[in-house]
């Protein structure tokens, strides 16, 4: 895609060299995905289930390996995001202008939603999930704006370490469906769960939203973004969409903290 699109205009078009990489990178993402996916379900190359388990299960197991291993990459893509410059930056800067490590990770993670879009709509008559679809329609249009009027570099560190919590949340899982909810780790990882959950998704969101709307005087600019209002109120939005989900962990971690004892 890269090289035909060069090829079609000159070689110092920086809008081009933004999509083109922006695609290219969303392209890798998605295919990586499905790769990893299918590998997983024919060689159980990663974390393989095990055969006791449902048709539903199996499916749902190496949907969640992949869900786990780009949560891993994310975390690593804010660390490196935050660490490496965004320390600097300015309030203007934490908003606006291109830089290469955000708009890279944005597409590789635009790329998965992209493809966990199409995992959620594929097995939709197994799992009905129209909690990830509407989460994933969110941070699609997101993610999309961001990349194509290179902002929000800030806000994409605390939004992306709240894949800290991913692979807590499909471990359980992964405990619940082999049947192990009796056993100390499935309670220890319920805690772990939650913790990671109230640090990243509730505090460090949170902490993160008071932060962008301390800067409301720039995203609501007359030459600010036209829809980056809009942007900053779908952020808000997957915000609530993750207290509800704290709520049922919250709900599940006491279920498993204070189940009766048998006699």
């Amino acid at each position: 895609v890269i090289l035909v699109l060069i090829s079609l205009y000159e070689i110092n078009n920086i809008v081009l060299l933004m999509i083109a990489s922006n695609v290219a990178g969303m392209a890798l993402s998605f295919v990586m995905c499905h790769a990893i996916l299918q590998l997983n379900r024919r060689t159980n190359l990663f974390f393989p289930p095990p055969p006791q388990l449902t048709y539903n299960d199996k499916v749902e197991w190496s949907g969640r390996v992949v869900s786990s291993l780009n949560a891993v990459v994310m975390v690593s893509g804010a660390l490196l995001v935050y660490l490496g410059e965004a320390q600097d930056y300015s309030p203007q800067q934490c908003l606006f202008g291109y830089s290469t490590l955000p708009a890279v990770f944005a597409s590789l993670f635009l790329g998965y939603v992209l493809y966990d879009t199409t995992f959620c709509l594929v097995y939709f008559h197994l799992f009905k999930d129209y909690a990830s679809l509407v989460h994933h329609a969110i941070f699609s249009a997101i993610s999309w704006y961001a990349l194509q009027h290179s902002l929000l570099k800030f806000p994409f560190c605390w939004l992306m370490l709240t894949e800290f919590s991913t692979p807590f949340i499909n471990f359980r899982w992964h405990l619940a469906v082999l049947k192990r909810k009796d056993e100390k780790i499935y309670m220890w990882n319920a805690v772990a769960c939650f913790t990671m959950f109230l640090i990243f998704r509730v505090l460090g969101v949170g902490l993160g939203l008071w932060h962008l709307f301390g800067m409301w005087s720039l995203w609501l600019a007359p030459d600010a973004p036209q829809f980056l209002p809009v942007i900053v109120g779908l952020i808000s939005l997957s915000y609530v969409l993750n207290l509800y989900w704290f709520n049922l962990l919250a709900q599940g971690l006491l279920r498993v903290l204070y189940k009766p004892k048998e006699a």
